[in-house]
């Protein structure tokens, strides 16, 4: 049984740390979106406007 609960816990941790991970680096994806499009003049889509909005939101 505790064998168990110590893999259970490992998991979760795994689990936690890719989610923190995947988040950093869709972030980090924003960022540099972000940044072509203050240099480079792109029609701003509807994505484009979701990912500024969440880059926003996360700031605050």
């Amino acid at each position: 049984m505790p064998l168990l609960l110590v893999f259970v816990i490992k998991n979760t941790i795994e689990i936690i740390y890719c989610k923190v991970l995947a988040f950093g680096n869709f972030c980090i994806l924003i960022i540099i979106s972000l940044k072509i499009h203050n240099y480079i003049p792109i029609e701003k889509t509807e994505v484009h406007q979701l990912q500024a909005d969440f880059f926003r939101s996360s700031v605050h």
